[in-house]
């Protein structure tokens, strides 16, 4: 699928992590962050249907603390800090320059659940940029890492899932709408300037040069020519058996997680 100027291939040798051995229940709770709040509440209806022994709890969401719905999703180190994105606790900060013993400086959005799920985070400078479920892109302002701000939420996205951000420019996979580019150079007035539809669900991506590389669940994992964002030109795939959740590349080599 690639012409001969592409300085990368996707090769059936390729180094795959492909013997990751995935739990059931590691499986499930990927499943169920893909949903939406009301799909989750239909499947979380179906099962107390089907299972007798289930009951449904009295708690709503407000009455529950922000501990109990946080989950560490996606995590990016960057200068002596790691941001969190950890689904309805929204973005963490952590300071780890001491390896031994991070600790917690700052958050945004904490235990919001207007704000839906933080699922993925990129950082370039002092920028955070946010992948929320429900809501879209969120762009922070982390140049005070104990004091970060969120400046603007970009709703035009479908379900995005995870990013990726290079010289202003954030590339997200957004589920069923594929591969999204959306200029931030300006914070508080992110635009989308491109846009590829892909066979599968986009579940991630990783930048190497002027490819991007996103993984596709059952679509298997996608390579796009992203030299002009606002003219994505598909250039090549690679398809396994089993549903592509997950990728990273270093080099010539990609490493997949799927399940």
């Amino acid at each position: 699928h690639y012409d001969g100027a592409m300085a990368l291939e996707i090769r059936q040798q390729l180094k795959l992590s492909q013997q990751l051995v995935m739990t059931p229940q590691l499986q499930q709770a990927i499943k169920l962050l893909q949903l939406s709040r009301m799909e989750l509440m239909d499947v979380v209806r179906e099962e107390l249907e089907e299972n007798p022994v289930l009951e449904e709890g009295l708690e709503t969401p407000d009455e529950k603390t922000a501990a109990e719905e946080e989950q560490a999703v996606d995590v990016v180190a960057s200068e002596g800090h790691a941001f969190v994105a950890a689904t309805f606790g929204g973005l963490r900060v952590l300071d780890v320059s001491d390896p031994t013993r991070p600790r917690e400086v700052g958050f945004a959005d904490r235990g919001s659940y207007d704000m839906g799920r933080a699922l993925g985070v990129a950082v370039e400078d002092d920028r955070a940029y946010v992948a929320n479920l429900e809501i879209g892109l969120r762009t922070v302002d982390v140049s005070k890492p104990d004091e970060p701000k969120t400046k603007a939420i970009y709703p035009l996205l479908h379900a995005p899932m995870a990013l990726t951000v290079r010289d202003n420019r954030a590339f997200v996979a957004d589920q069923d709408e594929g591969l999204q580019v959306v200029d931030v150079s300006d914070l508080t007035r992110p635009r989308q300037v491109g846009a590829l539809k892909l066979p599968g669900s986009a579940m991630d991506v990783a930048l190497s040069g002027e490819t991007a590389f996103v993984a596709a669940r059952e679509g298997g994992v996608w390579a796009v020519n992203v030299r002009d964002p606002t003219d994505l030109q598909l250039i090549g795939s690679y398809i396994v058996a089993e549903s592509v959740v997950s990728i990273d590349v270093r080099g010539d080599t990609l490493s997949l997680i799927h399940i």
